[in-house]
């Protein structure tokens, strides 16, 4: 873990752009380490791409709350808190002065901001090893693909912003989502050929080329493109280094079954968020019952993944992955970008939209199999349906999967409209920021409904 700490005393270096700033008005940096003669030896240029590692921890994390924003937006958790942030999420009832939508769009185009740097820097430095320069470029081609697939999968059309000029940055108005996708492959498709299979430092914290194919599986399998999703996971799976590991492991710092993590210095990963803090209160966010109707008995993902409060004999089952609430050094967990069962559960889906059953079923019991469940052997329509029922189960909780799950299959309105009221197609985009619209008139016009 040594080497991880210093990794992000490192990062430090990068984050004296302001925090607070929309990204439209991120000033050039005037201390140079972005961009000039930072870039003049391997460990220099090693540690600005460090930097961006951290600004995607707080993007994810501890500033932006994906998962919970989505998570509550979805039919997973239910708010049983006070804040009315976080219960427009809830209800769908969201406002574009809502803060947390404005925390995580300034903390992904924070990240975009310095990978424009870094690769603008990257491009002119003649000083640093040549096998190096590509995997730093691969690195940040991956992570602002990254950035750009939460963006344009919760925004709609957003900026495509590809330098670092700020006085260009804050003109630039919407992108077609389908020009911001072309643009996720475009930098993905790079990467893969610039990266190797082997990690660039220790606890599998940086990018390697499987944590791209990861990416592309998923960005595939959303758009429906079933062979390239199904040999983008293969990549993965046909590496011996991944391997589905038991749930009590999954989450652990050491588990095989993880592609990339993201490692919060000196804070636990996510365990703090839903863990109550103590055992007869109700947790703010707990598991919504039709959740656990999916819920198989047996099933060791939903005894080991799920705690319970049980307050004035109600049970109130709450997220459980992570069971590290308190900052511990050495770290014991991380906070888990890609696992490899998301990829053998992307594999099931496009081998049975590709007609080989054979094979999704071989994906979707593997996954079962290591959950202590038993085997499988539906067709056609009760396959599919196995393998939806298996991401929901396997991935509750997880960057977002269940929203993007229902955007994707196109049962947003039939799964929603029962559960929330006010529920209405346009719910499916968040709206953009107020502030953002207000500093930048070509951002409008604003998305429906708001």
């Amino acid at each position: 873990m040594k080497s991880i700490k210093h990794f992000y005393m490192l990062a430090l270096a990068l984050m004296l752009l302001p925090s607070a700033c929309s990204f439209l008005e991120i000033p050039a940096p005037k201390d140079q380490l972005v961009r000039g003669n930072v870039y003049t030896s391997d460990q220099s240029a090693t540690a600005v791409i460090s930097g961006i590692y951290y600004g995607v921890i707080e993007a994810s994390g501890q500033l932006g709350n994906l998962g919970i924003a989505t998570e509550l937006s979805s039919d997973q958790l239910v708010y049983a808190g006070g804040d009315n942030g976080y219960r427009q999420f809830f209800e769908n009832s969201l406002d574009e002065s809502n803060g947390m939508i404005q925390n995580l769009w300034t903390a992904f185009y924070r990240s975009i901001y310095r990978c424009n740097a870094a690769l603008e820097g990257l491009a002119d430095a003649t000083s640093i090893a040549a096998d190096l320069h590509d995997q730093l470029r691969g690195e940040v081609l991956a992570i602002r693909a990254f950035c750009y697939f939460y963006l344009t999968n919760l925004w709609g059309d957003v900026p495509l912003v590809d330098g670092a000029d700020h006085r260009v940055n804050q003109r630039i108005g919407r992108t077609p989502s389908a020009s911001v996708q072309a643009a996720i492959l475009a930098d993905l498709r790079e990467a893969e050929a610039l990266l190797s299979d082997a990690y660039p430092s220790a606890d599998r914290a940086r990018i390697n080329r499987r944590v791209v194919q990861a990416l592309l599986a998923r960005v595939y399998w959303l758009a429906g493109d079933w062979q390239q999703a199904a040999d983008a996971a293969t990549n993965v799976i046909n590496d011996p280094a991944y391997v589905l590991e038991d749930p009590e492991a999954a989450f652990s710092m050491g588990s095989r079954g993880t592609i990339w993590q993201l490692i919060p210095f000196n804070l636990p990963a996510q365990a703090p968020t839903y863990i109550p803090g103590q055992p007869e209160l109700i947790p703010t966010y707990y598991v919504a019952p039709q959740l656990l109707d999916d819920d198989e008995p047996g099933d060791q993902r939903t005894v080991v993944w799920l705690g319970t409060n049980e307050v004035d004999g109600v049970s109130y089952p709450y997220p459980y992955k992570y069971k590290v609430a308190s900052g511990n050094s050495p770290a014991t967990e991380a906070l888990v970008v890609f696992r490899v069962a998301e990829q053998y559960l992307i594999r099931a889906e496009a081998r049975a939209m590709l007609d080989d059953e054979a094979g999704a079923l071989a994906d979707v019991n593997a996954v079962r199999h290591r959950a202590g469940l038993g085997e499988f052997d539906g067709r056609g329509e009760a396959l599919l349906a196995a393998i939806a029922r298996e991401r929901r189960i396997e991935l509750f909780a997880e960057w977002g999967l269940r929203w993007l799950d229902l955007k994707r299959s196109g049962t947003a309105a039939e799964v929603l409209s029962p559960l929330k009221p006010g529920w209405k197609p346009a719910d499916l985009l968040w709206p953009l920021p107020l502030a953002e619209r207000q500093r930048n008139p070509n951002l409008e016009p604003q998305n429906d409904g708001y």
